[in-house]
């Protein structure tokens, strides 16, 4: 079995947990090292990048994979046809996806005709069109909570935890678009995991 995880992070700790959970317990090595093997030299482990993960699963390069849930629908929102279906929520490890501004309170039909800064276009683009809202989707790679005061956007979606990044930059918490959660994935064709 060859399963794909985040190299570093909160997410490759609650990784490694869960596989030792499912007694998969790859061997102790430096930092540096990105393909690991099991202490049975039955499984492989592959230490990535979280946006390579469903790419790699979906290859079947990595029979299972562990990714956020804005990672896994950034990914299926940008492909037409793929092979990986969602195994396990890891829904204990939420965080929000979420519209910031300025304001204290908006509605949802206050974003017609704005700009809005994202790094997940095909999550926020399901959002408004599910919601009829035309919207100028402005794609920005990290930062994003200063494209407001450059004046880049009206507003911002991004990925809200505790909320004091936003707080920080002036901003507030609106409009929830979405729950986001570790998922355990797989390629269909992969041979199935048992979870506990």
């Amino acid at each position: 079995m060859k399963i794909a995880i985040q190299k570093k992070g909160r997410l490759n700790e609650l990784s490694i947990k869960w596989l030792k959970s499912q007694n998969i317990v790859f061997k102790a090595c430096n930092d540096r090292k990105l393909i690991l093997t099991d202490i049975g030299n039955k499984n492989t482990l592959f230490l990535l990048r979280d946006d390579d993960i469903p790419n790699i699963v979906d290859k079947g390069i990595a029979d299972w994979g562990i990714v956020g849930s804005d990672v896994y629908n950034e990914y299926i929102g940008a492909s037409k046809k793929n092979n990986l279906v969602i195994m396990k929520k890891f829904e204990n490890e939420v965080c929000k996806f979420m519209i910031a501004g300025k304001q204290n309170k908006i509605q949802i039909k206050d974003l017609n005709n704005k700009n809005i800064a994202t790094s997940y276009p095909n999550m926020l683009k399901s959002f408004l069109t599910k919601n009829k809202i035309k919207a100028t989707i402005k794609i920005m790679n990290g930062s994003i909570e200063a494209a407001i005061d450059m004046q880049y956007a009206d507003f911002i979606c991004d990925l809200v935890s505790s909320g004091e990044t936003l707080k920080n930059n002036g901003l507030r918490p609106l409009i929830t678009v979405t729950d986001i959660y570790p998922v355990l994935i797989k390629n269909k064709k992969s041979k199935e995991l048992i979870c506990k």
